[in-house]
């Protein structure tokens, strides 16, 4: 008697384990579809934005660490690294190399700016392109790391303002 009650015991549990793990299937694979659907939303919205023009940047900042920098295909065509096989910490090293000398203390004023959450544009030149960058969003992930959201375009503005190796910082 034992043994048989011993048996239907392992069995009702042999179901009710069936039982979750089916359930925890089906809620894997809504997961995955849900996860597919956003990833193909995302990729539309990614075409959408580099055909008018714009490329999609991403920087982290976190203490003790090199700045990283990413970026949609867009953004690696308008720095002019289409194709290469560069770090993140590399593509933040290349950008950052880029921007004309005269206009690196008005960049890094209006990323200090942006960082302590005001809004502000920067046009700069990088090699002979004036390039605008806007940044949309900062997020604090800790005391210790914080990453920048934003966008690249050439800008169309190169107005009579703009001396030749000067950048213009402007605020919303």
């Amino acid at each position: 008697a034992v043994i048989i009650s011993l048996l239907v015991r392992d069995n009702r549990r042999s179901r009710t384990q069936i039982r979750e793990k089916e359930t925890a299937r089906i809620e894997l694979e809504e997961n995955n579809r849900q996860l597919e659907e956003s990833r193909k939303a995302l990729l539309e919205n990614n075409e959408i934005i580099a055909s008018a023009g714009f490329g999609v940047w991403h920087i982290i900042l976190e203490d003790g660490k090199a700045p990283r920098m990413r970026g949609n295909v867009k953004m690696t065509e308008l720095l002019g690294i289409t194709g290469q096989d560069l770090t993140e910490e590399e593509t933040y090293d290349f950008w950052y190399s880029r921007i004309d000398e005269d206009a690196i203390p008005s960049v890094q004023k209006s990323v200090s700016e942006m960082l302590e959450g005001k809004l502000s544009e920067a046009s700069a030149q990088l090699d002979a392109r004036y390039i605008r960058f806007d940044i949309q969003n900062v997020e604090s992930r800790d005391e210790a790391s914080k990453a920048l959201l934003g966008v690249f375009g050439e800008s169309a503005e190169q107005e009579k303002s703009y001396a030749p190796r000067y950048t213009s910082l402007r605020r919303r």
